[in-house]
């Protein structure tokens, strides 16, 4: 995952930058959503479609099947202010239809009629369309794409400013801005389908090298589509941040001159911050210029909180207990750190880094909300046509463990659905579950696409939220490493 720059954080709701990405199987997901909105990598082979390009990693996108599917989350359904933003290298798509980032109601609905459309942003006849529907009325913004086929990297930005204005549409190449339109519609109508990126398996796949792409849930400012376009167009440079960073002896040597140290060449670079911050930072007790340092709480009852919210709480220490009283339903609750100068930003909460927690309420006491998904999941291709998944869960809360996997898969080329097992696994009552288990053979060739959840008993099955699918081709021949394989620590058993 890369940090993302503060400039870029208001109403950001995904940021996937393969160009900083780790290799692997997924996109790691930079925004406040952790890893609820990473990037799946869709008919892709992370060692070879992954390539090197003159500003950082890329994914090479085959034009046939290749794409990226990301979970859908509350946040994703967005209804009003919209931002889409995209880099991408192609040449002449010769006529060629390519999907770049859309959300719609129906899988594989690409430039389809208003009634499937959510919002979309893609290629189509050699034109880009920037589109936001409601059900019923599409609204466009649209630009010929001759300028962007050479073969260079180019930023495409779609932004919808949530109003009816005459120029609430637009559409951005390269932070210039290339079309406007009125907006006519009052709301973006919403989908709990995928979002997908570069294409839909079959369905308009885009043919290139994608860089980056982005998702707000506002319309950013042209000033700010101008500084991402800089930012995409810095190539990434791998460093270490100046505390980590040991200087030679003689960039420490203090200065005849001066009675602070004098960094010299070659740390000078790498010095200075961190002496800035040194002697910045002591003035506090002098002047007292600092304010109070405080735990800030943020909630929402609809969608995780913005950082741009209001807290509705704070406290100078941890643990805290808000006065505020909490109606039933389902909230989402935030908290971040301010120092006395600096907001920290939302800090991870969550069992998978996600900056919230959530809290389902029912006549005033805690009820049951969804199991933790499981930690980490992968498939491996074993011999006479058999995927075996590979699967680890943990969850110290005895009240909100999970107590079976749910394990649904189709073998057709379709996607299997949320919350329907075709089988199921039992899950230890404590500590560390490995799961170990092998689906019944298919014949060589076979695309086999896996959703993995964990669910739990409470009268009614309740299952984990934001599931991802995997997808692996049966083999007759040998065996394979599952995809993305890294090391596991230890083995502490299975469940078969």
């Amino acid at each position: 995952m890369t940090r993302v720059p503060r400039q870029f954080e208001p109403g950001l709701v995904g940021w996937w930058d393969i160009r900083r990405a780790a290799a692997g199987e997924t996109v790691r997901n930079g925004s406040r959503y952790g890893q609820s909105l990473d990037a799946a990598l869709e008919n892709m082979d992370p060692g070879t479609d992954r390539v090197m390009t003159g500003r950082g990693w890329g994914l090479d996108l085959d034009g046939t099947n290749d794409w990226l599917s990301v979970p859908d989350l509350k946040a994703l359904q967005i209804t009003g202010p919209i931002t889409l933003a995209i880099e991408i290298q192609f040449t002449d798509l010769a006529g060629d239809d390519g999907g770049l980032i859309s959300k719609s109601k129906a899988a594989g609905k690409w430039f389809s009629n208003a009634a499937t459309k959510v919002y979309e942003l893609g290629i189509l006849n050699d034109t880009c369309w920037f589109q936001v529907s409601d059900g019923s009325t599409a609204n466009n913004a649209t630009s010929g794409t001759a300028a962007l086929e050479d073969g260079a990297w180019h930023q495409i930005v779609g932004t919808w400013d949530g109003s009816n204005a005459a120029d609430a549409m637009k559409l951005y190449f390269d932070a210039a801005l290339v079309d406007t339109s009125a907006g006519t519609i009052a709301a973006i109508q919403t989908s709990t389908d995928l979002l997908a990126i570069g294409g839909y398996n079959t369905a308009y796949p885009f043919r290139g090298v994608l860089g980056f792409a982005g998702v707000w849930r506002t319309a950013l400012a042209p000033s700010t589509i101008h500084a991402l376009q800089t930012y995409l167009r810095k190539r990434p440079r791998r460093h270490r941040a100046p505390w980590f960073v040991r200087p030679s002896p003689r960039a420490l040597r203090p200065s005849r001159h001066a009675h602070v140290p004098t960094p010299g060449p070659p740390s000078r670079t790498v010095c200075e911050p961190a002496f800035r911050a040194k002697y910045f930072c002591g003035a506090r007790g002098r002047y007292r210029v600092f304010n109070a340092a405080e735990y800030r709480f943020y909630r929402d009852n609809s969608a995780p909180p913005a950082e741009d919210d209001a807290p509705f709480a704070t406290s100078s220490t941890l643990p805290a207990t808000p006065a505020d009283a909490f109606a039933n339903g389902t909230w989402y609750i935030s908290c971040s750190y301010f120092n006395g100068v600096l907001d920290s930003g939302f800090l991870p909460l969550g069992p998978r880094g996600e900056t919230y927690l959530r809290l389902d309420l029912a006549a005033g006491a805690v009820s049951g909300s969804p199991p933790a998904a499981p930690m980490d999941w992968r498939l491996e291709v074993r011999p006479g046509g058999v995927i075996r998944i590979h699967a680890l869960y943990f969850q110290s809360d005895a009240a909100l463990r999970a107590g079976q996997w749910s394990i649904a898969y189709t073998v057709d080329g379709s996607n299997p659905a949320a919350d329907a097992p075709d089988n199921t696994k039992a899950i230890a009552a404590a500590g560390l579950a490995i799961l170990q288990y092998d689906l019944p053979a298919q014949g060589d060739g076979t695309t086999v696409k896996v959703r993995l959840q964990t669910r739990r008993d409470d009268g009614s099955w309740v299952y984990s939220e934001n599931s991802t699918i995997k997808t692996a081709v049966a083999s007759t021949g040998s065996a394979t490493a599952p995809t993305g394989a890294d090391r596991w620590p230890g083995r502490v058993g299975s469940e078969e």
